[in-house]
């Protein structure tokens, strides 16, 4: 729920698409919150449905063509309830820059796709690993097949996203990012960190690759 100090406000409900809810019942569900939230909306309140729209998780590579990116919920998109979209889409936003720059100033496309394209996966391993456990925590709690099957999904996808990389650990060059260009350093790699990791800094610090 958000709400303006006009008064406007806007309520959202996550459930089981299948369920095919009518208007009826939909507008039956807002006005149920509306009466169990007094205190932020007032007894009267005048509201209307205006779209409902599918609220998944969705993962599409990055880059398409060398100087074309996809970027923030176009690249990795996550479930209202436990994305963190805004920091996310701004995360991404800096990496984006960092890429167009890199290209237009001579940068091979090939590292920054890399770069790019393995920041993504890792975003979208550790989005449905947070989402599966903030649904089967939710599941334990409220008897509904909603949050037991939703949490099942992700705990799914999760598992199919799981880094491979194993083993004691190796240097390797790989491309990151380094303020605003994407460059190739010598990084290390191993099972934390298997997009590597290059600036010797305490743990609170560490620059992302």
């Amino acid at each position: 729920m958000a709400r303006l100090g006009c008064g406007r406000a806007w309520i959202q409900f996550v459930g089981d698409a299948t369920a095919r809810l009518s208007v009826q019942r939909l507008s039956d569900r807002f006005r149920s919150a509306v009466n169990a939230l007094p205190e932020l909306i007032p007894a009267g309140a005048d509201f209307s449905i205006h779209r409902a729209r599918a609220a998944v998780a969705r993962y599409s590579t990055p880059t398409q063509a060398a100087g074309y990116l996809r970027i923030g919920d176009a690249a990795v998109s996550m479930d209202p309830l436990s994305g963190n979209g805004v920091y996310e889409a701004l995360g991404s936003a800096q990496v984006g820059v960092a890429a167009i720059n890199t290209y237009l100033t001579g940068g091979a496309w090939s590292e920054i796709a890399r770069f790019v394209n393995e920041r993504a996966a890792e975003l979208w391993r550790r989005s449905v690993a947070a989402a599966g456990s903030f649904y089967r925590l939710q599941s334990e709690r409220a008897a509904c097949p909603f949050w037991l099957a939703a949490a099942s999904t992700y705990e799914r996808l999760a598992l199919g996203a799981k880094s491979d990389e194993t083993g004691p650990g190796r240097f390797e060059m790989r491309p990151v990012l380094n303020h605003q260009r994407i460059e190739v350093r010598r990084v290390w790699v191993n099972e934390e960190w298997p997009r590597g990791i290059w600036m010797p800094v305490p743990p609170a610090f560490q620059q992302e690759v």
